[in-house]
């Protein structure tokens, strides 16, 4: 056991500071079932005020009903925003609105260069967000891996200054 790798999905914190923005992000793919998922972000921002709450939401092509059960457990936790990003972005979107999620909170991003959802979540954040990943991480592209993995290598760059713009 102590020689196992850590699942590539476990919760796990990245803290970026980035042109006087603080982005906290929390990997909590691993918890794909809704009602692990909804604990986990009420854990972990459910006692946070005057900060942006950020959901990440990454679907694949084979789990629409997971993550159509993720939108709606999401209606039990506090959340500024709601990125749609993966295979399916579209579908979630429709059924995300079709199921009360509002329209400015919303944004279906697909799977651009993972620079792109960080500089909505940036674009997003006032003065301080707390990111989480849910939904899948794997899928034809590895689109939540490789989000993960994005903001992990932007802790270094920026919060020593580089790639600042």
């Amino acid at each position: 056991m102590q020689s196992a790798h850590p699942d590539p999905g476990a919760l796990k914190k990245y803290h970026v500071e980035d042109r006087g923005k603080t982005i906290e992000f929390y990997n909590v793919f691993a918890a794909n079932d809704p009602e692990s998922t909804t604990y986990i972000i009420n854990m972990v921002t459910g006692h946070l005020k005057g900060v942006e709450k950020i959901i990440i939401l990454n679907s694949r092509a084979d789990r629409i009903f997971r993550s159509q059960q993720l939108v709606d457990a999401l209606s039990e936790v506090e959340y500024s925003y709601l990125i749609l990003t993966g295979e399916v972005h579209e579908k979630i979107e429709a059924y995300a609105l079709a199921h009360g999620v509002p329209r400015n909170k919303l944004f279906a991003l697909g799977q651009p260069l993972t620079e792109k959802i960080y500089q909505k979540v940036w674009e997003l954040t006032k003065r301080e967000s707390h990111v989480l990943g849910i939904g899948n991480i794997a899928g034809q592209v590895k689109y939540g891996a490789q989000i993960v993995a994005h903001f992990k290598h932007k802790i270094p760059k920026a919060n020593k200054g580089a790639g600042r713009g």
